[in-house]
Parts: structure tokens; sequence; C-alpha cells
């Protein structure tokens, strides 16, 4: 909520202060509004949830899709994610969030969903990201999302289940930094390059502890693009997040993305008003300022194995000899050697094999017009090996493939993907080999970052780095300095169909099968951890600095649902011996003894644990025995992840003292880390040094304490902090398909099917007989809160009793519900309704019919829309089937129980689930005259039905969906359906499937298959309703929220 502080505050503090819900000396506690989520950080955060039985508190502010480990090959034959990605490892974390997003009832694009892609692009490209919001992820490049205003930050696994528990983060407040840039910038010079330039002048460690607001005229004439690729930088210059304050830029982009408030709605112009109060009053305070001059930036590629390790393509190579410093001496002549490259070699002379465009940074719609821009006409040269382009999402692929950008660049010889992290990463088969040397768009050019050996640079068509402005005809008309940078630390279109189309979206989450997922390793995060007050042991040392997370445990090792076993893996490139099958290095001090039994790791170096977010980093040193890390300083979120694990960092500045505990550690010598009193002693009780800690993370570790837990206790004050926000920011909860109340898993078709009217017609697609309670699934109602779901039970034919459930109940107005979330709409009476079971109807009947009954006369069934034809079939189902007379009294009697098997099971309202409630029983629901009083599943008004058609034709098909109709059966059929003899059936040949079809009850037994499909000889039948793949097939049918 608003801050008491008037005075002059900037972007940062204004967004950090209206998402307090609690603070105080030790910490603050502060609420997210948007959370994405991967596969690779969330399977042990969903296990957490499960083993202390907790829920997702907001999947309405949770978005969730697959990018980091998916194939980028082509997708034209995908049928599932079980059989498309061939890896098991991989295979394993894709299936595992399928199987928690259905668990926990979330939003998810699967790899058949246009919408798919890498998590920060995706966000902004469905108005998920909002300015002036609060955005995490289990992913460091979350400040992306920083370009629209808002506070977007990347989170451990641990803090990943914190959000999804409590929808809130523990957190401390960043210094303010900014980065102002002035003046245009020169010829072929892009926000890449500025942002290149900002991270060579500060270091890979300038920004640590703060978040940097980028601001200036240069920043404000870039596009919301070139803004997400500066704020995506930001984490490598160390900073926790980076910010651009919206404008009129930002809200243009936004307008008409399916999750952002609809233009010109009470709620734009309310969010647009709030929106334009962000930006850095005059006078505000900041802590570290830093002014670059455009003309100072050229085309800027790296040399080297850091972000910082950048240069001006026009540039050499460094030569260490330059550098008096022995620390960056050293780290230069590591570096050159793992790239490979001589000193004072001109940057322009330095041959790749590989070309990659791609990655969160650079794989949107306008890096890639301009990528073609440039290879149009050309070839890649003989000696590039590969060149990829992999698009940053399924919508960004689509559109550049209507532009004709797939063409330039498959006639230039690069290939076309589908989207993914793809090479930026290298979790899947897109890698580099062995001393391969790749000209990269992505982020990070850290040591076997895109494969074992392989060596990055982040910015060539030629054969070679080439300056673009060459290539172009560009003439150096301005100047720019060449010296290395050694440092010591809209275009908008509506990238997203409407919100209907997205309704009826192919998902690709199997259904009727397991859960894939294998028992995942519990957990100690429901329960806390061992507390840590005094632990004395081995000390080792590291003499090294900006140690990143892809060398304490490569990203190969990242393929797991478990905390545990990462042991052996911690800093394998330099444990073991390149090509040996794993054999140790002798000369890696934790393969010496005693220190591979060390406790404690001293660095020498700054920045340790700089780069990726993953959790598994400190999970590595864990496992292995190492509990605290003591080094001059820790990037910041690999520093909260090890406090989430029960590990003490402690950063100690004072040169002397680090140098004194590596010595003790060369002697082979023990440590002792008194928390309690806070003091690092020798062995024999001397104090070395006292060192600082946050008093409530203390407090944690000491008392072995969950922060889950701790955070519940104020729940109350979470509560109040929902209402006021829904009161001050009613933008914030949700539009489209993500709105508030639309609650609950529902079904998504495998095949497009009509949609319904705006006017409310019945959803008449036929449900699935599979009631499994793992898979409980739910009728899809467009733009609803939520629908009656069937009971639970076993596989079984669908008796006419469930179907009359599961069908005839008529949806709630589509525009009503979507006005502002209200959850009530005044009911609209159902008067005069007709007979479901009338096969005609007169004119005189329909010119008596009231105004709103009056139906249109239809003469052949195929002019009907899908949903009036499944509704035809069902209601004469329901008139065929006429039962015993109590059974046609109970049917006919308005407000009547349901069938006696149903009663006592449990309905899946989610507000019950997440409530504690008890489950209850399925809602009163008469046959033929339905009245707002009989549905209670949501609080929706009762629309009146659609038009039925007058002459509805009767025959077998529609016969085969009763249950006790009378009539003989084929008896060779039945007792084949209880032998369970499936090898028999699909063995029959076509002339026995057609003699078997013309049985008085076939499509009985025909119903107990799981392709619910008549044979081709019914389906060319005029009065046939339309392939069951129309109707919807149960086999297809996903359980996941609406989509």
């Amino acid at each position: 909520m608003p801050s008491a502080d008037t005075g002059p505050r900037t972007l940062y503090d204004k967004v950090f202060d209206d998402h307090i819900v609690l603070t105080d000396d030790k910490s603050t506690t502060l609420y997210i509004d948007r959370h994405l989520v991967h596969e690779v950080t969330s399977p042990q955060a969903f296990e957490g949830l499960r083993n202390a039985g907790r829920d997702v508190r907001r999947p309405d502010c949770t978005l969730a899709t697959v990018d980091h480990n998916v194939p980028t090959s082509s997708r034209k034959s995908y049928k599932n994610v079980s059989s498309f990605v061939e890896e098991e490892d991989s295979r394993l974390q894709c299936t595992t969030l399928e199987d928690n997003v259905k668990a926990f009832n979330l939003t998810y694009f699967g790899l058949s969903d246009d919408r798919q892609g890498i998590v920060h692009v995706i966000g902004p490209e469905q108005g998920f990201t909002l300015p002036g919001t609060t955005v995490v992820c289990g992913d460091s490049h979350t400040s992306t999302h920083g370009a629209f205003g808002a506070l977007a930050f990347g989170i451990g696994t641990s803090e990943v289940e914190h959000v999804l528990a409590t929808q809130t983060i523990i957190t401390k407040k960043s210094k303010n930094m900014k980065i102002q840039i002035d003046g245009p910038l020169g010829p072929g010079v892009t926000s890449k390059d500025a942002v290149l330039y900002a991270i060579g002048k500060i270091g890979t460690a300038g920004g640590t502890g703060c978040v940097i607001e980028f601001c200036g005229s240069t920043v404000r004439s870039w596009s919301i693009e070139a803004r997400m690729s500066v704020c995506n930088m930001s984490i490598e210059g160390g900073a926790r997040a980076g910010m651009i304050a919206p404008d009129e830029t930002t809200f243009e982009y936004l307008k008409n993305r399916p999750l952002a408030p609809k233009v010109d709605s009470p709620e734009w112009n309310a969010a647009v008003k709030y929106w334009k109060s962000l930006r850095t009053d005059e006078g505000a305070h900041f802590d570290v300022e830093v002014y670059i001059d455009s003309r100072d930036i050229a085309p800027t590629v790296s040399w080297g194995t850091s972000p910082q390790d950048v240069i001006a393509i026009t540039g050499k190579v460094p030569d260490p000899k330059d550098y008096e410093d022995a620390a960056k001496r050293a780290g230069i002549e590591r570096a050159l050697e793992y790239m490979g490259l001589q000193p004072n070699t001109p940057m322009e002379e330095i041959m790749v094999d590989k070309v990659f465009i791609g990655s969160c940074t650079n794989s949107r719609i306008e890096d890639l017009r301009a990528a073609a821009k440039i290879v149009e006409g050309k070839r890649i040269a003989s000696n590039i090996k590969r060149a990829m382009v992999v698009p940053g999402s399924g919508l960004v692929k689509k559109k550049a493939e209507a532009e004709g950008l797939d063409q330039i660049f498959l006639d230039a010889g690069f290939e076309w993907r589908e989207a993914g992290c793809s090479m930026c990463l290298g979790m899947n088969p897109d890698i580099l080999s062995p001393k391969e040397r790749c000209a990269s768009t992505s982020n990070r050019n850290f040591e076997g970052r895109q494969g074992a050996g392989g060596r990055p640079h982040a910015a060539a068509v030629t054969g070679h780095l080439a300056d673009i402005r060459k290539l172009e005809g560009f003439e150096s008309a301005f100047s720019v300095s060449d010296k290395p940078q050694v440092s010591v630390g809209s275009d908008h279109e509506q990238d997203a169909a409407t919100d209907e189309e997205y309704e009826d979206k192919t998902l690709d989450i199997p259904v009727g099968e397991n859960l894939h997922s294998e028992e995942g390793a519990k957990t100690d995060s429901a329960a806390g951890f061992p507390p840590f007050t005094r632990l004395k042991g081995i000390v080792t040392s590291l003499d090294r600095s900006n140690v990143d997370t892809d060398a304490i445990i490569p990203k190969q090792y990242l393929k797991t649902i478990k905390r545990t076993g990462l042991g052996v893996a911690l800093f394998d490139q330099w444990r073991y011996l390149p090509n040996t099958n794993r054999q140790e290095n002798p000369d890696f001090v934790l393969n010496q003894e005693p220190y591979r039994h060390a406790k404690i790791l001293v660095v020498t170096g700054p920045n340790f644990g700089c780069g990726s977010s993953r959790e598994h980093a400190p999970w590595a040193l864990l496992d292995f025995g190492i509990k605290c890390i003591i080094a001059p300083s820790f990037a910041d979120i690999f520093f909260n992840n090890t406090f989430k694990n029960g590990m003490l960092p402690i950063a100690i500045s004072d040169a002397a003292v680090i140098a004194r505990i590596a010595g003790l550690a060369a002697d082979k010598k023990e440590i002792e880390v008194d928390l309690v009193n806070q003091e690092i002693k020798t062995e024999d009780g001397e104090v070395i040094s006292k060192f600082e800690v946050e008093e409530f993370r203390k407090h944690c570790l000491v008392n072995g304490l969950d922060d889950i837990g701790l955070t519940m206790q104020h729940e109350d004050k979470i509560v109040r902090y929902e209402t006021k926000r829904s009161t001050l920011y009613p933008w914030l909860e949700g539009a489209g398909y993500m709105a508030k109340y639309r609650k609950g898993p529902v079904k998504v078709e495998a095949t497009r099917v009509p949609r319904a009217s705006k006017s409310g017609q019945l959803d008449c697609r036929l449900p699935t007989a599979d009631f499994n309670v793992r898979h409980a699934h739910y009728r899809r109602i467009p733009n609803s809160q939520r629908s009656l779901s069937p009971p639970p039970g076993p596989r079984r034919p669908l008796s006419f009793k469930a179907f009359r459930s599961a069908f005839c109940l008529p949806l709630p107005d589509r525009e009503a519900s979507a006005n502002g979330g209200q959850q009530q709409q005044q009911q609209q009476q159902v008067d005069g309704a007709t007979n479901l079971g009338d096969s005609t109807i007169s004119s005189e009947e329909q010119t008596k019919a009231p105004e709103g009954d009056r139906l249109p006369i239809f003469t052949r069934l195929r002019d009907w829309t899908a949903q009036e034809r499944m509704k035809a079939i069902a209601e004469k189902v329901l008139e065929v089937d006429k039962g015993s007379d109590k059974d046609t009294a109970r049917r006919d009697t308005p407000g009547t129980q349901m069938p006696q098997r149903w009663q006592g099971a449990p309905s899946y309202s989610l507000d019950a689930r997440r409530n504690g409630e008890a489950p209850v029983t399925p809602p009163k629901i008469p046959l033929r005259k339905p009245s707002p009083q009989d549905h209670t599943g949501g609080g929706h008004a009762v629309q009146a039905p659609p038009p039925v058609p007058p002459k509805i034709p009767l025959d077998s098909h529609a016969e085969a969906y009763t249950e006790g109709g009378g009539g003989r059966r084929d008896h060779a059929c039945q007792r084949r359906r209880q032998k369970g003899k499936t090898a028999r059936r699909m063995a029959r040949t076509e002339s026995q499937h057609r003699l078997h079809h013309h049985h008085r009850h076939h499509h009985r037994h025909h119903h107990h298959h799981r392709e619910h499909r008549p044979c081709k000889k019914h389906r060319r039948q005029e009065h046939w309703p339309g392939t069951w793949r129309e109707i919807g097939s149960a086999q297809r049918w996903h359980d996941v929220r609406m989509v």
C-alpha cells in the first residue's frame, strides 16, 4: 500500500513500498503480483508443498510453461511430452511440471500451444507483466520485466515454494543505483551494446545489493523490446533487478494484450493513471550514480568468460601485461587460456564455428527483423558449421513466418527452430562441442555455459566477428574507445489471438495416464532444517574471483527433481579431468585429504555465486558437506539461497582476515564458526574476526525455522493486504483467461470446436468417463468462474444420469462474468422452456412462445452448430431412456436428488478445497426446466437454453448412450469387454467390425473403448451430428486452468 514516506522517492522505492505486507527492523514481507514457473527450478518447490499439505495460494497470479529443457526441433509430429522429449532426465522434469500444474490447478502453456516460449518472453507478450507489479521467477533473468516499471527479480527454489504457498517473499530492501545514458546512439549500435558497455564499466559486482534504474534520453528513445534486453542484462552487472519508468511507449505496447486491462475500460484508465505516477521524484536519493555518453558506445562483443570482459568490435584482445594488479592479470590469463585467444588479436579477425540468435535477451520479433535485415541476400561463410535462429515464443515464430523472416534465414543457411532457451543454457541438445567458438546473442559467456569447453562470444555472419557498420556500409563517423573493459570487481502488433480463441486452444497434458513423476526427494522446507549454532571443522580455500553458479554446478546436473545427490557435481569442471570419464584432477583442492571432508569454504576473490539463480549450487555444496562459505562478497540470489537451506554465508571485506583463514586452510587446520556470538575462531579458541548477520536470518538458522511457517503466522495481514489491493488496484486481479474468479482446472480440447455464443449457449461437449481423483476433470465453460464437476469413481460407460447431470446446464452471461471480477450476476428466469423431448415444434407454438424462447426452424442437422447438434443428441437420449416409473417420476420432478450412487460423492469446488471445507454433494438438477435455483455451482446466473431444432431423428446412435434402456446385448461382445481382451478387439477385421456395429446396442459396447468414435459408415450418414473429434474426445480432455 502507499507508503507513509512523503519525501522524494525513486521508482524502486515506490513499487517496493506499495507491496509491503509486513515490515520490521529484521525483514520485509513483500507481496508478489506475478509468478512465472518453469520446469527446472519448480519440482522441489511443489514437492515441498505436497509434503506440508499446502496449496498454491493464488493460481490466478501464477503462469507456467516449459522452456529450459525442451528440444527446439520441429514439432510437426508432436503428440505429447513423453514421446517428444528424448532425454530421460529432461523428460522427467517436463512431465513432472505437467503433473504439478494439474495437481495445483495452474495455467500452463504446453509444447503444442503457440503461446509456449521462454518465460521472460511470454510474460510481457501476454500482458501478464504490468507496470508497478512485483514479478518473480526461479530464473535470474527475471529482471527482464523491469522494462515495464515492474520490480522483477530471480529467486531460488525455496523462495519459489514460499511464493507458491504465501504469495509473498521475505526480503530486505536494496540500495538505489542509477545508470543514465544520454544522447543518440550511433549507427549500428543497439541497447544490447549499451548494456554490455555499462557492465564493462561497473563490473559484474558493480551493482551488488542494488536495484538499477536505467534512465536518460537514450533509454527513453528505445522500444519496449530494446528496454527488455537492457533490464535482462542488469543481473550480469550484479544487480538485484533493473527498472525503467513506464511511459507512453509502455502503455502502447500493453494495449490489447490478453492479460492486460481492456483498453478504455475503467480498469485501464485507473491503471494508466497509477502507472504515470511511477517515475522517480525530483531530488530522490541514489546510492550509486553512473553516467554514460552514448557517443562512447560502439558495437560491443565479449572476449573472455565474464560479461564484464567486453570490448568494442574494433578493439583488440587485452594483454595481461598491461595490468599491474595481480588478481586482474591472473583473471585475464585464465580467461584467454580458456577462450583460446592470443593477446592483442583484433576482434574482427577471430573466426567462429557457430552462430546462435536467440535467448530471453534477443529472441523477440524486433531482434529477428534486425538480424534478417543483415543476412538478407547473403549466405553464411563456409567455415560456419551451424547457424541457428530460435524464436522466443511460438507467437514470435508465427509472426516472423507471416513476415517471411523464416525464409530469409533459411535462404542464408540458418536453421529455423522452435521456441525455447536452446543454446543460451545448453540444457537441451543445442550445445557447443569442446573448443568450438560461437557468436551468440545470449547473455552469459561463462565457462562451459553453452557446452563443455565451448567458447561463446556475446555478439557474425561473415565467419568471424564483424563490425555491423561495415556490413551495412556504415562509416565510422564517431569516436569510440577501443580499450577493453576489465573491471575490478514500437512497433506493436497484437501478439495473441482473442480470449475466446485461446479458450479452445490445445494443451498437451495427456489424460487418463498415471502421473509421470517419480517420488521426489523429501524436502525439509515444511519442517525447517537442523539448527545452526556452532560449526567446527576443516576449512578449504579457493583462490578465485567471480565464481559463478555454472562453475559451482554445471547445467547438465540441473535435470533433477530432487534436492540431494548433487555433491558429486560440485565444481565439476575443476574436480575432474576432461575427456577421462570423470577421473579426478589430483591438483584440485577438494580431491585432496583432508579437504575431501571440509565443512567450511573460504574464497579469496569477490562476488562468489554470481550468475544463475539455480538453488542447485547451495544444494551441491551442502551435499558435499560444506555448510559455511566465507568470502569478500556474494551475489545476491546465491546469498539468499544459502540461508534457505540452513547454510551460513559470511561476507568479510577485510583482506587480511581472508588471508589468515586461507593460511589456516593451507596448514590443514580446523576453525570454528560461532553463529550465536558471531565469531570466527581458531581451533584453539582464538577469535580471528567478528562478522555480521541479519538478526532475522540468525534467528531462523539458530532455531532451524521454516520461513513459510513463519510467514503463515501473519496470514491475517496477507488477507488484509489482498483486500486493499483488490480495491486500490483492481486491474491486478487479472483479466482474460487469468481472471481471479476463474478458479479450478478446466478441459481444453485437443481439436478446435465452435465456441459458445456470447448470449450464453449450452456447453454440450461429451464429458470424460475417467473420474479419477488425481485427474478430476471439469467442463470447460468460457469466461466463467468455475463449473460443476462430475463425482469421482472408476472408468465406466457414461450413463444417462451422468449425461444428464453433466449436460443441460445454462452458461453464465459471458460479459457479465467479466465485469470487474464480479461474482454474482442478476439471474435471468427461464419461463416456458421447451420440453427437451419434443421432436417437433409447430409454427403456432413458436409464435406463442415468449420472445426469448422462440426457436429458429432448421431442416438439416448439418446446419446446426456442434453444440446444438450435441444438445439435440443429449435431449433425445434422455427422452428415449424412460426406465421405470419411479425413475421417470424422478427425472420429471424439478429439484429431485441425484441418483443414490452419487449421494455423498465429493464435489470439486476449489473454493471449498482451498478453505478446507468438507466436500459437498452435487447440486440438484432437474431434467426438463432448469431454474436459477437449481444451479449452485458457483453463484452464476442461469441463462435460457439455446434454440432446439424442430426435428430430431432418433436411431440406435442416440440409444447407445442409455443405461438400462432394455433389450439384449451381443453376449460375445459382453464377454470380451469383461475379460478385457483389447488385443482381440483391435485385431478384428474390417468386415467383422462393420458387422459388430449392426448389433442393436453396438454403441453401448463401443462406448467402452477409450476412442469414442463411430465407424466410418455411420459417420457418413447425414443424421450423424459430427465426429467425436469435433465434439470432443474424452481421451484428449486436459485438466488445466482456463487457457
